[in-house]
């Protein structure tokens, strides 16, 4: 029963919908009690037992000060002295191309998201790789600076459900999203692969690939 569950979990997963909300909907069924930071394929995922914006340098500025200072355009300004919180600089947004000087209207996106990456064999790594993966500073195409309003927009979805509103970083997007996927040694599930690779081949043909048609019902 519950293999089935965690099958009609992903399907639901990739139209849209939350494993949690699903249970939600059938209180006869005991949610099971999982450690999401125990490593087992069917742990749910825990924003939390992925530690974020740590400071693995002790220099004051965490990940996300330290994207905000690399993807600037000028050289940024800081609150104080110290120079550990940017203040002001000028970021393009690459997944709308819309241009910012607060850094209060960009959220720092993980590429391929935490959630996303859980599921794609993230759910079995201990913690102290999740924090490497959550902080990765070593590939500018892990963490970007972007809109918050797109970030959020994206969510945890794949190229498959969503893709960047500015046409001209499309490709850019997907063989950023392959290239995480890769370093990291995590899956691409079959609908995701399916429209990557037809996604690529637009690229490839100089085409702009067009936005997934399956949108998450509202």
């Amino acid at each position: 029963m519950l293999a089935a569950l965690a099958l009609l979990a992903g399907w639901l997963h990739r139209a849209g919908y939350r494993f949690d909300s699903l249970l939600e909907t059938l209180p006869s069924i005991e949610r099971p009690d999982l450690d999401p930071s125990s490593g087992s394929a069917g742990a749910t995922y825990d924003r939390h037992a992925w530690p974020h914006w740590s400071d693995a340098d002790g220099d004051c500025q965490d990940t996300r000060q330290e994207v905000l200072v690399a993807e600037s355009e000028v050289p940024v300004t800081f609150h104080s002295s110290r120079r550990c919180r940017v203040k002001r600089g000028r970021w393009r947004c690459p997944y709308t191309g819309r241009t910012f000087t607060d850094p209060h209207d960009l959220d720092v996106d993980h590429l391929v998201p935490l959630a996303e990456a859980h599921r794609s064999g993230g759910h079995a790594w201990d913690r102290a790789r999740r924090e490497r993966y959550a902080n990765a500073l070593e590939h500018p195409d892990h963490l970007v600076a972007v809109q918050a309003g797109a970030n959020r927009a994206k969510g945890d979805k794949g190229p498959d459900a969503w893709m960047p509103e500015a046409a001209g970083y499309r490709c850019a997007y997907l063989e950023a999203w392959r290239g995480v996927k890769a370093r990291w040694r995590l899956e691409m599930d079959p609908v995701e692969l399916r429209y990557v690779e037809q996604a690529e081949q637009a690229c490839a043909r100089g085409e702009v690939p067009a936005l997934p048609s399956r949108s998450p019902p509202r």
